[in-house]
């Protein structure tokens, strides 16, 4: 045969060349042509990304198992280690998206199932970054499980209770609220049972009042006879002289 066409009555217009049938008239006879059917099928097509994942080319590779595939159909993809739905930054191009990937890279641990974009910021002793958005414990606002701390500046081991700071830890300076509260956190012999000197005019305490005088040094009585006070000896000077004069009249009498 050959080169040319003839019409048949059953496959209608046929393509010939060098003796061999070119159904689809591609330029390729059907001994090389793995889709004699389809002239954009043929051993000089470009193979390209499809849903069907059909060889193009005809090398016997098709889509992601062919390397020569045209890369403007395919996509970029990422491995997600953890499979918690985001992947890291190392990035493959593939037509499909296969098993363990996802089209999403903003895993910031793609080794901890817990660590992701979705993920809720949370304190921990490692500060991590669990919702990956840069920011890790006491500087992430999302943080859950802060407490409040309270300054305790004068070291004296009593907080002040006007000073509170909301946090993952304490900051320098701070630590967890006292049972008793300091009364003056810039001195730190003014607290919560510290001694209180009667009369200074501090509250050293915080009783909310300075000390009293204690009892054994109470004000001095009041003497009866002229209405001024008394001191303990001059009291005593009294009852001595009154005796002492007693005993002369009984002499003398």
């Amino acid at each position: 045969m050959v080169s040319g066409y003839a019409y048949s009555s059953n496959t209608g217009r046929v393509y010939v060349f060098d003796g061999y049938v070119d159904a689809d008239g591609d330029g390729y006879a059907a001994t090389v042509d793995c889709a004699d059917n389809d002239d954009a099928i043929h051993p000089a097509a470009i193979e390209v990304c499809d849903a069907g994942n059909t060889d193009e080319d005809c090398d016997g590779l098709a889509d992601d198992d062919d390397p020569s595939a045209a890369s403007d159909g395919k996509s970029d993809v990422y491995p997600d280690e953890d499979g918690d739905g985001y992947g890291g930054p190392l990035v493959v191009s593939r037509c499909d998206l296969p098993a363990g990937y996802v089209v999403d890279n903003t895993d910031c641990d793609d080794g901890d199932l817990a660590v992701n974009p979705g993920a809720s910021e949370v304190c921990d002793a490692d500060d991590t970054d669990e919702d990956c958005n840069g920011l890790a414990d006491d500087f992430d606002p999302n943080a859950a499980g802060a407490a409040a701390y309270y300054a305790d500046a004068d070291l004296d081991g009593y907080t002040d209770p006007d000073s509170a700071a909301v946090a993952c830890s304490p900051p320098p300076g701070f630590a967890a609220p006292t049972e008793a509260d300091d009364c003056d956190d810039a001195d730190n012999t003014v607290h919560p049972g510290a001694n209180d000197p009667p009369g200074d005019g501090v509250d050293q305490d915080c009783d909310g009042a300075d000390s009293t005088q204690p009892a054994d040094t109470a004000a001095p009585a009041r003497s009866k006879a002229c209405g001024c006070m008394a001191s303990p000896r001059s009291v005593s000077w009294v009852v001595v002289s009154g005796a002492l004069a007693l005993l002369l009249r009984r002499r003398r009498g």
